[in-house]
């Protein structure tokens, strides 16, 4: 409980939102056991796991949003947004 308590001060300390991290803490399980489930099923072959990605264009759609939310987070994202601002 201390650990907890002294983890929440420097959140709020630092003004990380709370919501988000119970978010994660509660979802991370899941993840974990379904990444698991999905490594078993393809017999433990990463290719053939990622190679399933490319197999439809929902799972390839839906792959590429997952890509440009992270890489729109990262200061890659604002460089080459300011780049194109400046071409134009």
């Amino acid at each position: 409980m201390l650990g907890f308590g002294v983890f929440g001060y420097f959140m709020r300390h630092y003004g990380y939102p709370l919501g988000p991290v119970i978010l994660g803490v509660i979802l991370s399980r899941l993840l974990d056991d379904n990444w698991r489930r999905a490594i078993i099923s393809e017999r433990e072959d990463l290719g053939r796991f990622f190679g399933g990605l490319f197999s439809s264009p929902l799972s390839t759609v839906l792959f590429v949003a997952v890509v440009l939310i992270f890489v729109s987070q990262t200061p890659l994202w604002t460089r080459a947004k300011s780049m194109m601002r400046g071409k134009a």
